[in-house]
């Protein structure tokens, strides 16, 4: 006995190892307490699932990305061969030659930046931004260009957007994130309908707004609207709005389901007001 140092180390059998706090591979278990302690336990599981599906869909993106980059190389040499023709076009005097050959290019140029960015994205990139200052209306207009309706459906476009709307943006991103709604909206609409933009300035921000009068969108996909490879519709690749979220976070802005019902959908993009 004796009156020593009491030796406080804590024993434990040979051979057992303690977990590690940040060991993912064990599953914290929250109590039922109503104290801060079992708000924090709380905090903490749901901190754990959230890492757990993030380390899952940045696997996930690994392979995509390895399986993208040796498609955009085969991709780019077709994309490239098509850029000669269209080249070649520009040269002729046939005037309807001559007025769909700037699509036909722009339409390329575009695809050659698809390739480019979905890559980027896969390998978990952040996108880089070139901004400028452009009218949001002729972008619109130019987008909707774009766009291919269901077979015999009557789509209307209502571009509610005052012209010399003026937005500072990566224009060629912008472009890519309302494509995408649009397409979206379109498909939606089987039956016909409108297509609606609308947009407005206020407390530093500008807020865009694409309306459609279609199915809807299920609760079940609501709930990983936009996330990868969950795609709304069941149709496509899930990768559009996942992307267009990113796009938006890195212009400091964001996307944001408003409404859905089986009368319409309404998607509402935020850009910071740099105008």
């Amino acid at each position: 006995m004796g009156d020593g140092p009491t030796d406080t180390r804590h024993h434990r059998k040979p051979g057992r190892v303690p977990p590690h706090p940040g060991d993912a591979s064990i599953t914290l278990q929250p109590s039922d307490r109503a104290d801060e302690i079992g708000v924090l336990e709380r905090e903490l599981a749901e901190m754990q699932r959230e890492i757990r599906h993030s380390l899952v869909q940045n696997t996930r993106l690994a392979a995509l990305g390895a399986s993208m980059s040796r498609v955009n190389h085969d991709l780019r040499n077709s994309l490239a061969s098509a850029m000669v023709v269209s080249d070649s076009l520009a040269q002729s005097e046939d005037p309807q030659v001559q007025k769909v050959t700037p699509r036909l290019m722009a339409a390329i140029d575009r695809a050659v930046n698809l390739c480019s960015q979905t890559l980027d994205y896969a390998r978990s990139r952040e996108p880089e931004l070139h901004p400028e200052r452009f009218d949001l209306r002729t972008l619109v207009s130019d987008v909707l260009d774009f766009v291919t309706p269901p077979p015999d459906a009557e789509i209307r476009w209502d571009i509610g957007i005052d012209p010399g709307f003026v937005v500072v943006a990566d224009k060629n991103q912008m472009f890519r994130v309302l494509l995408n709604l649009a397409g979206n909206a379109a498909a939606a609409m089987p039956e016909g309908g409108t297509l609606r933009f609308r947009a407005e300035r206020g407390g530093g921000w500008v807020s865009i707004d694409i309306a459609d009068e279609g199915t809807g969108i299920p609760p079940k996909a609501q709930e990983t609207l936009f996330e990868p490879f969950m795609p709304g519709s069941g149709k496509g690749t899930g990768l559009g709005l996942a992307i267009a979220k990113e796009l938006m976070r890195a212009h400091g802005g964001d996307i944001k389901l408003m409404e859905t019902s089986d009368r319409g959908t309404r998607f509402r993009l935020r850009l910071p007001d740099r105008g």
